[in-house]
């Protein structure tokens, strides 16, 4: 069949034939840059983005992490903490004081729910409310529970 071509027509379809080729060549190199270029600008939007995040929780804990030092290096606070394992009339008064002076100024000024007070053990010294009631299970940023009454679960603040 193509011995009935013209050498004109041969001529014409390999010029069409090598055409073709490179267009599409270069169209499937041209749609490859730029799937890439897109994803690199979309990746760096990212980057930008939780940079950005990064940034603003960072301020956020290290802003907690100094109001909590103020409070943990008030004196009145380290005495009040110290009598606290008692059981006696002198531990409900401690936590009544420390509820109303200490805490409460603190719940109010960042909206907390709630303080919980533990010790290296993990036992509950001191609750803010009594929302909490007698659960010693507290969730994660997982929503895992987390025994405070383990002892491998310790984080110091």
């Amino acid at each position: 069949m193509f011995n009935r071509v013209k050498i004109s027509a041969k001529i014409v379809i390999l010029v069409t034939a090598l055409v073709l080729i490179s267009v599409i060549a270069e169209s499937v190199v041209s749609y490859y840059r730029t799937q890439r270029t897109i994803h690199k600008s979309y990746l760096s939007k990212l980057d930008l983005i939780a940079s950005n995040y990064e940034h603003q929780i960072d301020l956020y804990f290290n802003d907690l992490h100094k109001e909590l030092e103020i409070v943990t290096s008030n004196i009145e606070f380290k005495q009040m903490l110290s009598q606290l394992d008692s059981t006696s009339n002198r531990s409900l008064i401690v936590r009544q004081d420390l509820k109303n002076k200490i805490f409460k100024p603190f719940l109010d000024i960042n909206s907390y729910e709630d303080i919980v007070v533990v010790n290296d053990q993990g036992q509950i010294l001191f609750k803010n409310s009594d929302m909490l009631a007698d659960h010693t299970l507290f969730r994660n940023y997982n929503n895992k529970s987390i025994d405070l009454k383990r002892n491998d679960f310790y984080v110091n603040a």
